[in-house]
């Protein structure tokens, strides 16, 4: 049976994925609202604008915003249902009404394996804001304050970095290598170093 702990790091995991399905169908309606603009003028220096005769402006507008319409329209529907999804999860999820799958070590990174954001489909940042809370459930703020995990992820960017400069400055022969995403290595690093959660 899972503790209040784990099942607070599991919340935690579905909010960060509403958050993001949130700011994804934010994003696709800017995108239909302001995308690239129309203007009358004669000229214009920005190249992100396009230029029709006067006469024509407002139903060019409107078209426009009617094509981007049913272009982003799926998009915008397949976001919509996700974050019904997820808040249904979520309410389950304080209601009792589902198990969550649990680790059989209780260790951060089995946690996260199960129940953590993929490295695929969000983002680094927002996948560190969720590690930094779990860990803040998990074993407490003042180990978060410890581990210093932006300097941490920082430090294994530029390793990364380091180590295939050659590589990327071309050098013959130089060899690429790959350490896979670095909060996926943070979170494997510092998990060996943590002990198991209670």
């Amino acid at each position: 049976m899972a503790n209040k702990r784990e099942i607070e790091c599991a919340r935690k995991s579905l909010e960060s994925k509403l958050e993001d399905a949130e700011n994804k169908e934010k994003k696709l309606k800017e995108k239909i609202v302001f995308g690239r603009s129309v203007t009358a003028n004669s000229s214009s220096d920005d190249p992100g604008q396009k230029i029709v005769p006067s006469p024509y402006i407002f139903p060019v507008r409107i078209g426009s915003l009617i094509f981007k319409s049913i272009i982003h329209f799926p998009n915008i529907a397949i976001r919509k249902h996700e974050k019904h999804q997820i808040k249904k999860k979520i309410k389950k999820l304080d209601n009792g009404a589902i198990k969550i799958k649990l680790p059989e070590k209780k260790d951060l990174q089995s946690l996260w394996e199960l129940h953590g954001l993929e490295d695929f489909l969000y983002s680094s940042e927002l996948r560190l804001r969720l590690l930094k809370s779990w860990i803040d459930v998990l074993y407490g703020e003042d180990t978060t304050r410890k581990l210093k995990l932006d300097d941490k992820l920082k430090g294994f960017k530029g390793f990364f970095e380091d180590v295939n400069k050659p590589y990327y400055e071309g050098e013959e022969d130089a060899c690429h290598y790959y350490f896979g995403d670095p909060v996926s290595f943070t979170i494997e690093m510092i998990s060996e170093k943590l002990p198991e959660y209670t």
